[in-house]
């Protein structure tokens, strides 16, 4: 008996025919408009996790096109900028095979996105956040002497405005990382200036055409895509072998699910990082309860400033800025968010709590 193959044919006439790989373009092309405007909206959201994703789907399609346009072109440049700019604290991130920190690599594709930025005013506005950031971030997380290296780059690669390279130099000579010109001009500020860059582009370019199309029949069969979140969520943990930890209470906790890289390492990207991190096990504490105070350590480097034994640390100026500028941007109780883009050591979201009730009440005095 034959295979019934009437529902593969595409219905067309004679009159009406098309080149079905024509149609299969114009699909992907609506799928990458699609990802794209999803990328900009989980970053806007700070959801660092479907941003990932996002990302990885937005790369494998426009692997997949044969011709990639002007239009294409842009919003892969974009994409790869968005991304090291997430990436940019991470200074054992290199891109382009080159070991330059992530905002170095961002600046470069900064410059030729500057057709895409409207406003003059905006696009310099990023431009010198990104110069500060690039110094910044390196002094921050205790690399002066990269810091150095990354100004004076800045200073034979770009046109940087004269009184911010002597200003910046001078930062560095002090090792001045509580500097206000460094908090005024903060990274969270320059994520700020990216998302204004992107609602702009959006405005000006549209990319929602299927997220509209998906909307309309969403509201028509509004029980039809009911309970497929929760198969699918069942699905995905049946396939990795998944379990819900179940405490003496017999209540149901959730998994917890280690953090992950902006960007795996492991994905075939036009802007694929390497990383150049060696692996370092650091003294931790895990677990509650009878375990609670129980270490978990591994081989490290002797050197390693977090497996030095010490006592109680003090918070310093900066770290209470970290806070404040955190909770500011991602709200109160987002630990986890802020421990993400801001460097505290070892520290974990509990010492963050405990640390913001007592900045809390200072600031309200």
């Amino acid at each position: 008996m034959a295979a019934d193959t009437s529902q593969l044919e595409t219905p067309c006439t004679d009159d009406d025919m098309v080149e079905f790989s024509k149609v299969t373009t114009l699909c992907k092309r609506w799928m990458i408009d699609f990802h794209f405007v999803s990328m900009c909206r989980y970053f806007k959201e700070d959801k660092l996790e479907e941003f990932e994703k996002t990302v990885i789907n937005l790369d494998a399609i426009l692997g997949s096109m044969p011709l990639i346009n002007f239009d294409l072109s842009q919003k892969r440049s974009i994409a790869g900028f968005v991304t090291r700019v997430m990436h940019g604290k991470d200074l054992d991130m290199h891109y382009d095979g080159v070991e330059v920190t992530p905002l170095i690599s961002a600046i470069n594709i900064w410059k030729l996105l500057k057709e895409t930025v409207a406003d003059d005013r905006l696009f310099e506005d990023i431009t010198n956040l990104l110069y500060v950031q690039s110094v910044a971030v390196c002094l921050e997380m205790g690399q002066c002497s990269m810091a150095s290296t990354v100004l004076k780059w800045l200073l034979k690669e770009c046109e940087i405005p004269q009184n911010l390279g002597i200003k910046l130099s001078s930062i560095i000579k002090r090792k001045d990382t509580y500097h206000s010109y460094l908090l005024n001009f903060s990274f969270a500020r320059l994520l700020d200036a990216i998302l204004n860059f992107l609602q702009a582009y959006l405005k000006l370019h549209p990319c929602d055409f299927l997220l509209k199309a998906a909307t309309k029949v969403v509201k028509a069969c509004p029980d039809q895509l009911e309970d497929s979140g929760t198969e699918e969520s069942e699905t995905q943990s049946q396939s990795t072998g998944e379990s819900t930890p179940v405490t003496q209470d017999n209540k149901e906790t959730p998994v917890k699910r280690p953090k992950k890289k902006l960007l795996s390492t492991k994905n075939e990207l036009p802007w694929k990082p390497e990383s150049g991190k060696k692996p370092v096990v650091v003294l931790r504490r895990i677990g509650n309860g009878e375990d609670g105070d129980r270490l978990q350590s591994g081989a490290a480097s002797p050197t390693h400033p977090e497996l030095k034994s010490r006592g109680k640390r003090k918070w310093t100026a900066l770290q209470d800025q970290k806070i404040i500028e955190g909770v500011e941007r991602y709200g109160e109780g987002k630990w986890s968010k802020i421990l993400l883009f801001y460097d505290f050591g070892n520290r974990t979201g509990v010492m963050l709590k405990d640390r913001w009730r007592i900045l809390k009440k200072h600031l309200m005095d």
